[in-house]
């Protein structure tokens, strides 16, 4: 329709009427050509990236599994251990996990054939360890029979099994994740490659063309030559072609080339940046560092001057995270009410808010006039994202100087990029608590031994390359044993977690508090020296004895040690617990120091 009402309105007689047809028609059909090209390129892109999206999640089923049949292994032994029938509800709760597992494996396995009969040998496995071992070792010590080692061993057999089949499929799925990765690397730089190679041909065939029809166009300059030679022999009745339509006609086959050409880089460019984007949020590990691709990567797509993150907590709590200003990326932690800001009634209108102008339609938010003030903002879209319950959890917003700075084209970019993002922040989110999981005492909610242990060598790399120096703070609890015998092992958990609070209140956001073993906490204080660990240590063991729980008199021992000239980590630990040795031996509540 649009190539009729161009044509109708071309005098067949206009100088160039021919060329400029025969430019709308080449180009409509480059551009449908390479815009094809380009979906089917991304559309395979995004089958790839799915892919590789269902081998993550049979890894973290695979996890979920093996975590599953070790917590029924560890209660089971608990049990076997200590008679105690509370280490059965672990036991099962670890076998409903480890089903609520076997059937994410196996419809997981449904698009991975080859891994399939791997995956039933593992399922088994596990399954033959809980039915034909765990549960006949439950019913004798129930039954108060005495166990015998065979069947320890066989039950150890069955799980050293499953082990081996565990290791094996993580190996496997590690292989072909690896493999899908660098497919879809490959993949992505060979789009990049034919658009490139297209934009080249494309880009010759408009040469040659532009050559041949301006030959064609020169005509009338020959004509005026041939006429001019005439008039030099008199001949006077050839009149000459009309020269401002000739320059009409060459000025409109410039400007023509010129918006093709444009349109065609400017089109390249977007999905170069879309490219870029797109492999930026895939690598991106953190919620902090996907809000940084997304924030910044879509401003400088549609080239808008300033955006920014606003998240809603589960308690309804909404705050700007990030900020993006000309080029600049920053941190912004700013906590907003409803009525503060525009962008927090997306929350509750669940819709994007495009605000087409600042200037004949104020907001009336008292950050939104802080805004307009400072950036000379003018127009505005509120884009939101949901999360897994269908719910409102981020608002992304983008503003510009310019009224009605948001045309649909910009509109529809943005709006393409929120399911990736959307993706990329559940993933990121995923991996956030996978990684948690790794480095967090499961009753205590502090650090772990481990996550302790990789602090402290850090620590310690610091001193030997910068002379940042650290203090280390053991602490153990006083006659928890006697505690857990007269109250109970779950009053002896609360106890736990009650200590670990304490500790977690009473320190720098800097300092790591872990669980270093049973009643034992231990405290890494970066930057710090002996003085001031042990004033530290000293506030932390009054806040245990004047912050009861219930009517528990509870109190604490602590030893402090800084590192020093020679030390290693295990020399510094050795002198705090040298120094907690000191305290407990010296009556108990009280704080010593290493010399």
């Amino acid at each position: 329709m649009f190539y009729r009402i161009v044509q109708s309105r071309l005098p067949a007689s206009q100088l160039g009427s021919r060329f400029i047809n025969h430019t709308i028609t080449a180009g409509t059909i480059m551009f449908l050509l390479f815009t094809l090209i380009v979906i089917g390129m991304l559309t395979w892109l995004n089958y790839q990236y799915r892919s590789l999206q269902a081998i993550e999640l049979m890894e973290d089923n695979l996890s979920g599994l093996q975590l599953a049949l070790t917590e029924q292994e560890t209660a089971e032994r608990g049990f076997l251990l200590t008679g105690d029938e509370a280490f059965l509800d672990h036991y099962r709760d670890g076998a409903e996990q480890y089903a609520k597992y076997d059937n994410n494996l196996v419809r997981d396995a449904q698009s991975l054939d080859q891994y399939t009969m791997l995956l039933d040998k593992l399922i088994q496995t596990g399954f033959d360890w809980h039915n034909l071992h765990a549960e006949a070792l439950i019913a004798s010590e129930l039954r108060g029979e005495a166990i015998t080692d065979q069947a320890l061993i066989g039950a150890e057999i069955s799980m050293n099994q499953f082990r081996d089949y565990a290791t094996e499929m993580t190996s496997e799925l590690k292989a072909l994740e690896e493999s899908e990765r660098e497919s879809l690397v490959t993949n992505a730089q060979l789009m990049l490659v034919v658009v490139l190679v297209l934009i080249g041909v494309t880009s010759l065939l408009k040469i040659c063309w532009t050559i041949r029809n301006v030959r064609v166009m020169t005509r009338p300059i020959s004509m005026i030559e041939e006429q001019l030679s005439r008039y030099t022999k008199g001949d006077f009745s050839a009149p000459l072609p009309q020269a401002d339509q000739v320059h009409q006609e060459l000025s409109n086959l410039v400007q023509n080339f010129d918006r093709m050409r444009s349109d065609l880089q400017h089109e390249l460019a977007t999905n170069e940046g879309l490219l870029s984007l797109i492999g930026k949020l895939q690598s991106s590990l953190t919620p902090s560092d996907v809000f940084d691709q997304a924030v910044s990567g879509i401003a400088k797509l549609i080239d808008c001057q300033s955006a920014s993150v606003v998240t809603r907590d589960r308690d309804g709590t909404m705050r700007v995270h990030k900020r993006y200003v000309k080029g600049v990326l920053t941190e912004h932690e700013l906590e907003l009410k409803r009525e503060d800001a525009a962008c927090c009634a997306v929350f509750f209108t669940r819709q994007p808010l495009f605000w087409n102008s600042w200037i004949s339609d104020p907001p009336t938010g008292k950050v939104d006039i802080a805004l307009q003030q400072e950036f000379d903002i003018r127009s505005s879209i509120h884009v939101p994202i949901f999360g897994d319950n269908n719910e409102i959890v981020i608002v992304l917003n983008f503003s510009s100087p310019q009224e009605n700075f948001f045309d649909t084209d910009k509109i529809r970019l943005v709006m393409k990029i929120v399911p990736l993002f959307t993706v990329a922040i559940h993933n990121a989110m995923q991996f956030e608590k996978t990684s948690n999981l790794a480095r967090i005492d499961g009753l205590t909610g502090v650090s772990n031994r481990g996550h302790f242990n990789i602090e402290l060598e850090r620590c310690m790399e610091a001193y030997e390359n910068s002379n940042k120096g650290f203090t280390l703070i053991l602490l153990d609890i006083d006659k928890f044993k006697a505690f857990n015998d007269n109250y109970g092992h779950v009053e002896g958990d609360r106890l736990l977690c009650h200590i670990a609070n304490i500790l977690k209140e009473n320190v720098r956001a800097t300092d790591i508090v872990a669980r270093y073993g049973g009643e034992e906490f231990v405290i890494l204080l970066p930057d710090a020296g002996l003085e001031n660990g042990v004033r530290r240590a000293e506030r932390i063991r009054r806040k245990i004895m004047e912050e009861k729980l219930a009517n528990y008199e509870i109190t604490s021992s602590l030893g402090v040690a800084s590192v020093r000239a020679g030390d290693d980590s295990i020399s510094v630990i050795e002198r705090a617990d040298q120094a907690l040795y000191l305290a407990k031996q010296s009556g108990r509540n009280k704080v010593k120091a290493s010399d």
